[in-house]
C-alpha cells in the first residue's frame, strides 16, 4: 500500500535540497567576487631607475582615474632618458578580482575623448626573460589638441602575455572562479605611450626600449607566471 505522504515528502526533500544548493552556489559566487588573486610584489616596488631611464611619479587624468579606480592596484609614472631627454608616460594597472571590466585601454579610452586611432599593429618587444607580445598604436588628436601619440601595451594574463587587441575580447567578462582554485585570473596592464616625433620607428624604438626593461619587472610581480602557472 502506498502511504499518500510519501510524494509531498520527496517534493519537500527536493526543494530542501535545491535551496541548500542555490545557497551554496551563491555562497561560491560571493567569495570568488570577493577574492583577490594577490600580487607577488606590489606594483609601486616598481624600480625608478631602469637602465638609463629615471621616473617620477605623476597623477593620473581624472577620466583615467575614474577608470583606473576598478583596479586593484596601478602606478603612473613619467620615465626620461638620460641621453637625450626623452620622456615616456607608463601605466600599470592589476586586476586580480572577478569582475567583468577590463580597465583602462588605449584603443578604447583614447578614441572615447576624441582621438583617432591610425594604427594598430602587433608585435614583439625584446626582454631579458625572452620575447614579449605587445600593440603598437598610433592616435592623431583631437582638433586643436596638440601633438599625436604613440603608444605601446602589453596585456598579463594568468601567466602569459595576449597576442593582438582581439585576444582581450574574451576577458571583458571573465567568469568568477567557483572552484576556489589558488590559479585565480588576473590581468596586468602595461602601457606606455610618446608623444609622437613625425618617425614611427624612433617611437616604436624608445617604447620598446623601454618596455624591454619594464615587463620582466611587472611579470615577477604577478600571482604567478609562465613554468610556474603550468598545471593551475
Amino acid at each position: 500500500m502506498k502511504r499518500a505522504w510519501a510524494p509531498a515528502a520527496i517534493a519537500s526533500l527536493v526543494l530542501l535540497a535545491g535551496g541548500w544548493l542555490h545557497r551554496d552556489l551563491q555562497g561560491r559566487v560571493e567569495r570568488a567576487l570577493g577574492r583577490v588573486a594577490s600580487l607577488r610584489a606590489p606594483l609601486d616596488g616598481l624600480p625608478f631607475e631602469l637602465g638609463e631611464w629615471r621616473a617620477e611619479d605623476i597623477p593620473l587624468d581624472p577620466r583615467v582615474l575614474e577608470v583606473a579606480n576598478f583596479d586593484d592596484a596601478w602606478v603612473s609614472r613619467v620615465y626620461r632618458r638620460a641621453r637625450d631627454g626623452a620622456a615616456v608616460t607608463l601605466f600599470v594597472g592589476y586586476v586580480g578580482r572577478a569582475r567583468a571590466h577590463l580597465g583602462h585601454r588605449p584603443d578604447i579610452c583614447m578614441v572615447a575623448h576624441g582621438w583617432e586611432q591610425r594604427l594598430s599593429q602587433p608585435l614583439d618587444v625584446a626582454t631579458s626573460a625572452g620575447p614579449a607580445a605587445c600593440t603598437l598604436l598610433e592616435f592623431s588628436p583631437p582638433r586643436d589638441f596638440g601633438n599625436p601619440m604613440t603608444v605601446m601595451a602589453a596585456y598579463l594574463v594568468n601567466g602569459r602575455y595576449l597576442k593582438g587587441d582581439s585576444a582581450l575580447e574574451g576577458w571583458n567578462s571573465r567568469a568568477p572562479d567557483l572552484g576556489g582554485s589558488s590559479a585565480a585570473a588576473y590581468i596586468g596592464r602595461v602601457q606606455a605611450a610618446v608623444v609622437g616625433t613625425g618617425d614611427l620607428k624612433q617611437d616604436q624604438a624608445t617604447l620598446s626600449e623601454l618596455l624591454g626593461l619594464v615587463l620582466p619587472k611587472v611579470a615577477g610581480m604577478m600571482p604567478y607566471w609562465n613554468d610556474d602557472s603550468k598545471g593551475r
